[in-house]
């Protein structure tokens, strides 16, 4: 399996999300039910035109098996995973050669473990296979919201920029696949790829090892950047339930999290089709010029504010875009207290800043947060 998969005869489906999203905990027990002959799921494959497989669910098994059996992973130490009794002895903290060395009858059990394979037919077209990739994953380890957003979306120029500007670490095997996909398909480049050397070294440490950058999080704040950027579009989108039904299929209950995915319908609707309601993919690398600009201002003036505020943070930036003005030090003190106590600094300024929970509509929804914060941009920069 690693050979095929290693000479290109299986490759990861372009919809996946990304495959670095195990730690070392959870990629040691995953290798110690290979090491002991237990079952793991299945892997799902689809067979193309071209005589190859694609996986459809499978790649974080496949790549923790490549990295272990490569010498990449080191298996836990026994006091950090919950190993099956004294057996670990043989194999907890040990990489692949030393288990061939210390261990070889489990350095055989890994070579001849026999993985579980379901290859789906050839004719099963695109959406059927992402459909197929979505059901699979309700019942396994939970998929964000913006990993079945980008799932489902992903066959377009515009969210693919938005998938690969959420990238942060362009070493990862995830992030070289799909900025491969996304330079063969697209002509798309890594857009941090244009900025300086440090602020891409700062975007990277900023959500390097956080847990809260598991789920395609960085690609979620700069789609938060244009659904702030648009908000109105989006809002007269979000409200034309005859446009939604016909054109993109879909229907809006009033949820925030729906006008994530609304966006990216749309996205890949105007792909084909005029007029463009939102950005078109070629403007797409200005904005995210002014979305990385601002984000590495406040990120140089304030380093303490943390990935949990990032789409806190991207309507911010897009608030302060749409002002136009670049603060002096006392008013980026107020941003800084926006950022970290919003509630308490719009009152300050005399602007009601409604608490969305979960909903886009009402005077309490995100619609209306997100004016709050275009009013309190205007406040703070007059």
């Amino acid at each position: 399996m690693l050979q095929l998969y290693d000479s290109g005869r299986y490759s990861i489906a372009d919809f996946q999300r990304d495959s670095d999203e195990w730690d070392q905990v959870k990629k040691s027990l995953f290798i110690e039910s290979v090491l002991n002959n237990l079952t793991i799921p299945a892997l799902f494959l689809a067979a193309t035109s071209q005589g190859k497989y694609e996986i459809i669910d499978g790649q974080q098994r496949l790549t923790t098996l490549k990295e272990f059996h490569t010498g990449q992973l080191r298996l836990s130490p026994n006091d950090d995973a919950d190993y099956l009794g004294q057996r670990s002895v043989h194999y907890a903290g040990k990489t692949m050669q030393e288990l061939r060395s210390s261990s070889p009858l489990y350095a055989g059990a890994f070579d001849t473990y026999l993985l579980p394979l379901i290859k789906l037919p050839e004719d099963i077209d695109d959406s059927t296979r992402r459909e197929i990739f979505r059901r699979i994953n309700e019942a396994g380890t939970p998929l964000s919201a913006q990993d079945i957003r980008l799932a489902y979306y992903g066959d377009c120029e515009a969210v693919a920029f938005i998938r690969v500007a959420g990238i942060y670490d362009e070493n990862r095997e995830g992030s070289i696949r799909m900025i491969r996909n996304a330079k063969s398909k697209y002509g798309l480049v890594w857009p941090w790829s244009n900025a300086a050397q440090t602020v891409r070294d700062e975007w990277k440490d900023w959500w390097l090892d956080k847990q809260s950058a598991i789920g395609q999080a960085a690609s979620e704040m700069f789609l938060w950047f244009l659904i702030a950027t648009y908000h109105s579009e989006t809002d007269n989108l979000l409200n034309n339930s005859s446009y939604l039904s016909t054109a993109l299929n879909t229907h809006f209950d009033g949820r925030t999290e729906e006008a994530g995915d609304i966006v990216c319908a749309e996205l890949r609707y105007e792909a084909s089709h005029t007029p463009n309601i939102l950005a078109k993919p070629g403007q797409l690398p200005l904005l995210f010029k002014k979305f990385s600009d601002w984000w590495y201002k406040i990120h140089s003036k304030m380093p303490g504010i943390g990935v949990d505020r990032a789409r806190r943070m991207a309507i911010t930036i897009a608030a302060l875009e749409k002002n136009g003005k670049q603060p002096n030090q006392n008013q980026w003190d107020l941003i800084e207290s926006l950022l970290r106590r919003p509630r308490q600094t719009a009152q300050s300024l005399a602007v009601d800043l409604p608490q969305a929970r979960g909903k886009w509509v009402g005077p309490k929804g995100q619609r209306a947060q997100i004016e709050a914060y275009f009013n309190i941009a205007r406040a703070i920069i007059p």
